[in-house]
């Protein structure tokens, strides 16, 4: 499980004026739809578009000296990440476990039925594993177009993190 993919953009807008440009953006037809808040925005694809894997992006805007810092986080439906992480936490808990108790039943000279349960785990956690993988892979075009809505908003939008 590797880390959400992180965007930090620098312009030369206030905070207020940034909320500003994606609320009209927002009000307009594009690929993306989402929220605006005090310091917060939230992206996403339409809701016709979007499909199981469609990445969303959450952005904090903060004032710096020279204008402001656009900092977030893009990652699956936050619904869908606390499913994810619910279910890697389960499996790593049986994992556990049943190691712990395989190796127990070994010590008592019993069958280690609690190893076949670690093992079962063990693939489950591979499988959601894959899932991620191929997940994050088809979310690929989405993650771009959304990171192109931001630099559409804002032209002057430099980034400053180094591409993944």
């Amino acid at each position: 499980m590797r880390a959400r993919p992180r965007v930090e953009y620098q312009v030369a807008q206030s905070k207020q004026e940034v909320l500003a440009s994606f609320t009209s953006a927002l009000e307009g037809a594009g690929p993306c739809s989402g929220s605006v808040g005090r310091r917060d925005i939230t992206l996403h694809i339409h809701p016709e578009r979007r499909k199981l894997w469609s990445p969303w992006l959450q952005i904090r805007v903060e004032d710096v000296d020279d204008g402001s810092v656009l900092r977030g986080t893009m990652g699956p439906q936050p619904n869908l990440w606390t499913a994810f992480v619910f279910v890697y936490s389960l499996l790593v808990a049986i994992f556990v476990a049943g190691t712990m108790y395989g190796f127990v039943q070994t010590t008592l000279d019993e069958p280690p039925t609690g190893l076949y349960a670690a093992a079962v785990a063990l693939m489950a956690l591979a499988s959601a594993c894959g899932c991620d993988l191929l997940g994050r892979r088809l979310s690929q075009g989405q993650m771009g177009t959304i990171r192109g809505y931001v630099v559409r908003t804002l032209p002057e939008a430099r980034d400053l993190l180094p591409p993944e």
